[in-house]
């Protein structure tokens, strides 16, 4: 395999990141944050969901309830 395609690759993270200003800092880690937040939001839905899921499943299994 050559190098040429690692060398090409996107770089998803990058150390060496510089900013223009204290306030574009600020922005950018403002962003992350509400990211984060979104994130982490979503994945507890999914988590309830995926329980709801596996409930529903086991009692169809066991007859109680028909899909």
């Amino acid at each position: 395999m050559s190098h040429e395609f690692f060398d090409n690759r996107p770089k998803l993270c990058k150390a060496t990141v510089s900013y223009h200003s204290e306030q574009q800092f600020q922005d950018r880690l403002s962003y992350i944050d509400k990211r984060y937040d979104h994130l982490r939001k979503l994945t507890q839905t999914l988590k309830k969901k995926i329980n709801e899921l596996e409930v529903s499943d086991r009692l169809f299994s066991e007859g109680l309830i028909l899909k």
